[in-house]
């Protein structure tokens, strides 16, 4: 008996196979959080992306906080004079989370550091994207994003708008007691509202030099204004609950700022994977004013109205020059050196006034102030990381860095300086050396 077999050929549709990165990433020194997968910081700020990151936490001022310290923050591994409210969540592809430092990063890292990467558009052709969000308590917001890649050269360039509006109310209503017994009641009555108002603009123009060698000349120019309206009703009672006295205070904010940054990047690629050659020279300038105004007025004529004004502005420059290079040896090891040089002035300036009653006002010493502060620092540094047996990951490194620091009080005449190392005797304090060790479980 003879079987025949014949093929029964079949053609299938197309199979398409996605794969998505997950929301966090970590390696040796890092966590890496991807923003994109955060549909909630949508159309908000860094502060409300850092909300979401494990192990970052943010108080009620917008700060944030490293294993209860404060971290540095980082823009594309640069130092910034950015806060977190002035970054648009839109522009933000990931954050690193570096809980420990390399010797790679300034020795004052040792609170860890929030490194914002932007967004990067390398699309080839002509791209764009329009987007508009709106939300209640009159929150509006924009963005245009506008790419060109045409042979060599690559030009970027985006707009992000953002305004809101915040209403809060609150009450404390507390009972003041000795050794059990009611001395009296302190209430308080307060509602607030804010308005923000921030405005984002990047314009990047890149050209490939050749497939290894690209240059790209960056410019950031960001503004934003707040303003706070806050009233405030008081009243002190007795133990038997008859007003000694109440009153009314009122506080207004106005404050502005402005920042821009410029960019010279120069980054050559080797054969060998990984291997990389950059250095850039990054500028910074920022300027912000700010007005208070605290209002206080009070029934009873013990307790004379009261005005305090405080206004305040500050400038600071800023210069950054660096260069690292990055050479894999190896699966298991890698070498990484570099240097740096800051340089950054800047001058603050606050002037505090108290009127009481009808009287003329009178400058308030205590809190009024003008300084002028300048900084650099020079640093080198070079880190090798390789990987042990059992899983464990091992880097050690060391940093040399020369600071010097100047504080001048204006008003005063008053100042502190500090110059490190100026003799063979400060080249402990000078010198970093780090080691770290980690190891991955696979469970």
């Amino acid at each position: 008996m003879y079987f025949l077999f014949e093929t029964d050929t079949k053609l299938l549709n197309e199979v398409e196979v996605l794969a998505q990165k997950g929301s966090m990433g970590m390696s040796i020194d890092k966590r890496d959080y991807y923003v994109d997968k955060d549909l909630s910081a949508r159309g908000g700020t860094a502060v409300d992306v850092m909300k979401n990151i494990p192990g970052v936490s943010v108080d009620a001022d917008g700060n944030a906080q490293l294993r209860n310290q404060s971290p540095i923050i980082f823009i594309d591994g640069r130092p910034s004079n950015l806060t977190l409210q002035q970054i648009p969540a839109d522009q933000i592809e990931r954050v690193e989370i570096i809980t420990n430092p390399s010797v790679k990063y300034d020795a004052s890292a040792t609170g860890g550091i929030l490194n914002i990467i932007l967004k990067k558009n390398l699309k080839p052709g002509y791209n764009g994207m329009l987007m508009a969000n709106a939300g209640s308590n009159d929150r509006y917001g924009s963005m245009v994003n506008l790419n060109v890649k045409e042979g060599r050269w690559n030009l970027s360039l985006m707009h992000n708008y953002m305004q809101a509006f915040n209403n809060t109310s609150g009450f404390t209503d507390r009972t003041q007691l000795q050794n059990d017994s009611v001395l009296g009641y302190y209430r308080l009555k307060n509602s607030t509202r804010m308005y923000n108002q921030f405005q984002f603009g990047k314009i990047g123009l890149e050209y490939m030099i050749s497939n290894r060698n690209t240059i790209s000349l960056n410019a950031m120019l960001m503004g934003g204004a707040y303003k706070t309206n806050e009233q405030q009703g008081y009243q002190l009672l007795n133990a038997n609950k008859i007003d000694l006295y109440q009153g009314d205070r009122n506080n207004l904010q106005d404050a502005a700022f402005s920042n821009n940054n410029l960019q010279l990047y120069y980054r050559k690629t080797f054969p060998k994977a990984g291997e990389e050659w950059t250095a850039d020279v990054n500028y910074n300038q920022t300027q912000s004013h700010n007005s208070f105004n605290f209002n206080s007025s009070a029934v009873y004529s013990l307790f004379p109205s009261m005005v305090q004004q405080n206004k305040g502005q500050s400038a600071a420059q800023q210069w950054v020059v660096q260069s690292d290079y990055v050479k894999p040896i190896d699966d298991s090891h890698k070498l990484e050196t570099g240097f740096k040089v800051f340089l950054k002035t800047s001058d603050s300036q606050n002037d505090a006034s108290v009127t009481v009653g009808t009287l003329s006002p009178v400058k308030d010493l205590s809190m009024s102030n003008h300084y002028q502060i300048e900084e650099r620092i020079s640093a080198a540094y070079i880190n090798y990381l390789t990987k042990l047996p059992w899983n464990v990951g091992a880097q050690t490194g060391i940093r040399f860095e020369e600071s010097y620091y100047s504080g001048k009080l204006i008003d005063t005449n008053l100042q502190f300086s500090y110059h490190y190392p100026i003799q063979l005797k400060d080249l402990k304090n000078a010198v970093f050396p780090g080691i770290y060790f980690s190891r991955k479980f696979i469970i």
